[in-house]
Formats: C-alpha cells, sequence, structure tokens
C-alpha cells in the first residue's frame, strides 16, 4: 500500500510488450496500483518509494522509458534534505525560533491614555519586573493591574491583557476636578447584566452581577460628607456590562403568493425621444399582474433614434405555498443574526452568539442575539 510513510509516486512506463514488462515487475515484487494502459505501448500506475528504487533497478539499459509524474511522501522529503542537510537545519532553526518567539514579549501597548504619558506608565510596568524580553507566562496581569491602579492616582480604571507576543494596556483616565461642576446620576443606557464597576465619585447603587434596566441609576450623584449630611455631586465611574442585541425574522409554514397562469398579453410601440407610437395594442382586464420589458433600436449603430419596445404582461393569480421550516431553519437564523449585527456599534468585540425560535399557528419567529462587553452609563443632569 502507497501511503504518507511509505512513500507514493505515480510513473509512467513507454516501450514495447508491455506485458512481458508487468510479469517482471510482478516476480521482482513491485507494487503496482492504480494501473492505467494508455494505449498498447504505454501505462501509468502508482507505487512506492522502496518499489520505485526496484523499478529503476529493472529498467536500467533497457528499452523502456521511465518518467516520474510525481512524488510524495516522508521518503521523498528525507530523501530531498538528505542531499540539502543545510537547509533542513536551517529550517529546524527557523521552526525552534518561532516557538521561542512566541513564547516571549515583544511589545507593550499602551492606549486609552490623553493626559498621562506612555513613559509614567511603562516605567511603572519596569519597576514591577515586566519589560520586553521576558517570557509571557511569568508575567501576572491581575499584579500588574493592581500596582498600576495604587502607584498613579490619575488612572481611575486599567485592564492589561495578553495577545499573541504583546502585553495590552488599557486605561481610563479620572476626570479632572475642573471640569466637575454639574450634579447628576449615572443611569443604565441599556438592559444588561453588570461585570464590573470603578466609581470614583458618588454613591453606587448596584452590584457586579446584577440586571438592570434601561435608566436605572447605576451610581447616585450624592455622598456623605465628614458631618453625616448628604451632598449633591457628580456622579463618575464607569460600568461595563453585558449588552445583547437583537434582530430577528418571521417565517410561514403556510403563505400565499402571486404566480404565473401562463397567460399574457404582449403590447409594443415605436418610440423616438419621448414620443411613443403604438405598434401592436391589447387590453389587460388582469387583475394581478407583471410586465417585464425588452427594448432595442431600429437601425444598426443608432443611426437614427427609434426604439422598439416590447411589453409582455403575465396573469398571475394567488397560489397557496407550503414551506418546510427545517428546510429553510440555517438560513433563517442567519437572516437573524445578521439583523442584530447591524445593531452591535462599530470596533465591540462579539463575545456570544445565538439564536432562539419560538413557534405558533403555523409561525415561527427567529431571534438572533448577540452579546457584547461594554460600557453601558449615561449622566443624566438634576
Amino acid at each position: 500500500m502507497t501511503g504518507i510513510f511509505s512513500g507514493a509516486t505515480r510513473v509512467n512506463i513507454e516501450g514495447m510488450n508491455i506485458e512481458w514488462l508487468l510479469n517482471q515487475m510482478f516476480n521482482k515484487g513491485i507494487l503496482i496500483t492504480n494501473l492505467h494502459r494508455i494505449s498498447h505501448k504505454q501505462i501509468v500506475f502508482s507505487t512506492d518509494y522502496k518499489s520505485q528504487k526496484k523499478l529503476i533497478a529493472l529498467l536500467k539499459n533497457s528499452c523502456y522509458t521511465l518518467n516520474i509524474k510525481k512524488e510524495f511522501g516522508a521518503p521523498y522529503i528525507f530523501k530531498f534534505f538528505k542531499s540539502r542537510l543545510g537547509l533542513l537545519i536551517g529550517l529546524i532553526l527557523s521552526v525552534c525560533l518561532c516557538l521561542i518567539y512566541s513564547f516571549i514579549l515583544w511589545n507593550i501597548n499602551i492606549i486609552g491614555n490623553e493626559n498621562i504619558s506612555d513613559l509614567v506608565i511603562l516605567n511603572e510596568i519596569k519597576s514591577t519586573g515586566v519589560c520586553t524580553g521576558i517570557l509571557l507566562n511569568s508575567i501576572d496581569t491581575d499584579k500588574l493591574e493592581n500596582q498600576i491602579m495604587n502607584s498613579i492616582s490619575d488612572i481611575a480604571m486599567v485592564n492589561i491583557g495578553i495577545k499573541g507576543t504583546n502585553l495590552i494596556v488599557v486605561i481610563k483616565e479620572k476626570i479632572p476636578k475642573d471640569t466637575v461642576n454639574v450634579n447628576g446620576n449615572l443611569v443604565a443606557e441599556f438592559d444588561a447584566v453588570i461585570t464590573k464597576i470603578v466609581t470614583i465619585q458618588g454613591t453606587q447603587k448596584v452590584q457586579v452581577g446584577e440586571v438592570v434596566k434601561k435608566g436605572e441609576v447605576l451610581i447616585e450623584g450624592s455622598f456623605t460628607n465628614t458631618n453625616g449630611e448628604t451632598e449633591s455631586c457628580k456622579a463618575i465611574g464607569t460600568i461595563m456590562a453585558n449588552v445583547w442585541y437583537t434582530g430577528g425574522t418571521q417565517f410561514y409554514e403556510e403563505k400565499t403568493v402571486l404566480a404565473r397562469t401562463g397567460k399574457y398579453i404582449d403590447i409594443s410601440y415605436l418610440m423616438l425621444l419621448n414620443s411613443a407610437m403604438p405598434i401592436k395594442r391589447a387590453t389587460n382586464n388582469f387583475l394581478f399582474y407583471e410586465i417585464e420589458n425588452s427594448t432595442r433600436y431600429l437601425f444598426d449603430k443608432n443611426i437614427l433614434p427609434f426604439k422598439i419596445v416590447k411589453q409582455r404582461i403575465y396573469e398571475l393569480e394567488p397560489v397557496v405555498v407550503i414551506e418546510s421550516f427545517e428546510e429553510n431553519k440555517e438560513l433563517l437564523e442567519y437572516e437573524a443574526l445578521l439583523k442584530a449585527r447591524e445593531n452591535v456599534p462599530l470596533g465591540v468585540e462579539t463575545i456570544k452568539e445565538y439564536t432562539v425560535t419560538n413557534s405558533g399557528a403555523g409561525i415561527y419567529f427567529i431571534r438572533g442575539y448577540i452579546q457584547v462587553e461594554i460600557e453601558i452609563q449615561k449622566f443624566i443632569e438634576e
């Protein structure tokens, strides 16, 4: 049997007395598979690496012409690299370097900072021992986040993740005090499930894991002063949450469509600029119909701009069509998810997508859901 490990080759042999040659190959134990006789003087077949060597020895100094059309499998790969040892060593070294490269941190990308310089953040990161050239699995992202939050007071939130060989540092800066001059609450802009809360100013009213409705207060614009009195302020913070964008479609197992009956009438007229002169008239008495138009110029190369316009009017009638939901299910689910994706803001990464189907009285309602994690706070001035 030919295969990856035993090697496989496709050979073409030309010469006289092919039957005698086949008997000789059989006696020599040469493997022959997928034999095709092209003519009385030519055959094409497959064999393995060991049999190929026997075949070459058999046909040496003979009247037969051997043409190797295709070779593949481990023995031929070894044969190729055996005479190209330098190439093999280079390939092995390249693979090893790629593997080593993928386990090392090569870049630190900082995103979201406007007032805090990259250098300040990079110096803080390096003070924890994290720098380019270290192993990725030695980086404790949670510890690094806490270190940056505790050391740089102007940062409201930091999120650190590893993507490929890059360390991605996403910064959310605090709002300067001189801009906080309006009192109000932070409310939910969408129905959502809270995943993360950072309260900078105000009173937190919800917890991680809670389901909130659109318009619900998340951080109240108030605080208790040192005298125990409640004072109004501008609620400041960041609330991350899972939000589901939806889109849907419907499917009717039984519906009425307009189909052609086979009856039609033809109308044609001659057009010159915007003027029409009837050539063939007919009265359209169809209740339901559709029109097909065709136009051609009367003279070749448009010497004169006369056009003949033909209309064929087909009669239509209502027909009840019964379709299977299961046969259309995959397409309908795709359509529902496509409509849901149209509602997702640009640049937002999808966490999960799925569909839910409900049915009744021969009608199917397919709803697509796209789950994302986004900021949901919206400031409402008091």
